[in-house]
């Protein structure tokens, strides 16, 4: 586990709470963490097609200062990224109150992804999906999940 998302998590704690915040427009925001930069536009801009303001983050690290600075209403998250996993994402959001209880979709490429609790752990996560899914289904899903 990286050792240093908690030393992360306190620094953007301590930044102003307006600081890199998305402005509120009124809009769901949705934050896309995945790191195969073609998924990432793509579910981009099937949410903003859908009304969604988007953010996006291609690796661990600048997921979690995302979704600190951003205020994300929900996020999608890859299990398989660069720098700091999905799974070592989920378990630093779910240690930070601001983000605790936003809910989560999982996208994996691994159909044997196991990571022993760590769904039934955090009730935040929403569903799982295996890549490759249609990009229409997870925003549908997504479109759902924000509507309730």
């Amino acid at each position: 586990m990286w050792n240093d998302g908690a030393k992360l998590l306190e620094l953007e704690a301590t930044k102003s709470a307006n600081s890199g915040v998305l402005p509120d427009t009124g809009r769901k925001k949705v934050l896309v963490i995945e790191d195969h930069s073609s998924l990432n536009y793509l579910l981009g801009i099937r949410l903003r097609h859908e009304g969604f303001e988007v953010s996006s983050a291609f690796d661990g690290i600048e997921g979690l200062e995302r979704a600190l600075s951003d205020g994300p209403d929900l996020i999608v998250l890859d299990l398989g990224l660069p720098k700091l996993s999905g799974a070592d994402v989920l378990r630093q959001l779910r240690s930070h109150p601001a983000v605790f209880e936003v809910p989560v979709v999982i996208l994996t490429g691994r159909r044997d992804y196991e990571v022993p609790g760590l769904f039934d752990e955090w009730c935040s996560v929403r569903r799982v999906f295996h890549k490759p899914t249609p990009s229409s289904r997870i925003v549908r899903v997504i479109s759902t999940l924000l509507e309730s």
